[in-house]
């Protein structure tokens, strides 16, 4: 199987050298420090490309560094290296330099440090950008006046820590006044205006308003509806009370004469209308109806 060149002066006197092209396989034949290289063309005159050395303990021949040989280490992107002492002496592992090595996440840079991680798809190690924590201010709540959130970047390596926070912010920019309607016979509004300024929350904006409404004489139910407002759910409409200046609209059954403070106004079944006092009124009356309506962001 072999070309042999015959027994040499070694540690033993009865040790072979060997020639091959390809590396040795133990075929019973060998003893302690029988020689083996492998040669371009398998003869003692070919390129020596590995030299071998058999070990009778183990029964097993031991490739043995080639004096003067060249190693070369290349490093691979992909979070590797190849090590290449000669011949079919070639063997991939995962990079073992560590170019700084103490290194804090927060001072990772996520567009040029790496991590390496075994990649179970492709049985092999692999370089990827390493992550850390966003050292970005967090988006608020409620920002752009939107709660449909936006899509994150699965493709990023920033990620968000368990202890971040995220600042709770007034809408910035609120809704146009809604304007209120009035309908049923007689019904006028002579003012609508806001008592405060405009109440921003993190969801939510509220008017107040003063509604300065004239009822004529009349048998109908007078309303004032509360319009909505897109992107906001219906409004929650509260009524604070009304001032009666001129006029008693039921004064046949008792009701107090003006001025009177009397709460003469009712949400309907907790909807956007506001029904007024009565709904036959026998005298002409001036009425302020104080609301307060707030919209909640759909």
């Amino acid at each position: 199987m072999y070309n042999t060149i015959g027994a040499y002066l070694g540690e033993s006197q009865n040790s072979t050298l060997y020639f091959g092209s390809i590396n040795p396989t133990v075929t019973g034949n060998e003893v302690d420090n029988d020689s083996y290289i492998v040669t371009s063309n398998g003869l003692s005159s070919g390129t020596p490309v590995s030299f071998w050395k058999f070990d009778a303990e183990t029964l097993t021949w031991v490739q043995v560094p080639s004096g003067g040989s060249t190693v070369t280490v290349v490093d691979n992107i992909d979070g590797t290296v190849t090590v290449n002492a000669g011949g079919a002496n070639i063997q991939n592992a995962q990079r073992p330099i560590l170019e700084l090595p103490i290194l804090a996440r927060n001072l990772v840079d996520p567009s040029a440090d790496y991590d390496d991680i075994w990649d179970a798809s492709a049985g092999r190690m692999v370089r990827v950008l390493a992550t850390r924590a966003s050292l970005l201010t967090y988006k608020a709540d409620g920002l752009n006046d939107t709660r449909a959130g936006d899509i994150g970047s699965t493709g990023s390596s920033i990620f968000a820590v368990h202890d971040h926070i995220h600042p709770i912010l007034a809408i910035a920019t609120p809704p146009a006044t809604p304007v209120l309607v009035a309908s049923g016979t007689g019904l006028s509004i002579v003012q609508q205006i806001l008592s405060t300024a405009v109440l921003t929350e993190e969801e939510s904006v509220t008017f107040n308003f003063r509604v300065l409404c004239l009822q004529t004489i009349s048998n109908a139910w007078n309303i004032l509806t509360v319009p909505n407002i897109a992107g906001f759910k219906t409004p929650i409409t509260t009524v604070g009370g009304t001032y009666r200046s001129v006029g008693n609209p039921n004064a046949a059954a008792g009701w107090h004469n003006s001025p009177s403070m009397m709460i003469e106004a009712s949400n309907y079944n907790m909807t956007n209308q506001i029904y007024l006092n009565c709904q036959n009124r026998t005298q002409g009356v001036t009425i302020e109806v104080f609301l307060s309506i707030k919209y909640i962001l759909a």
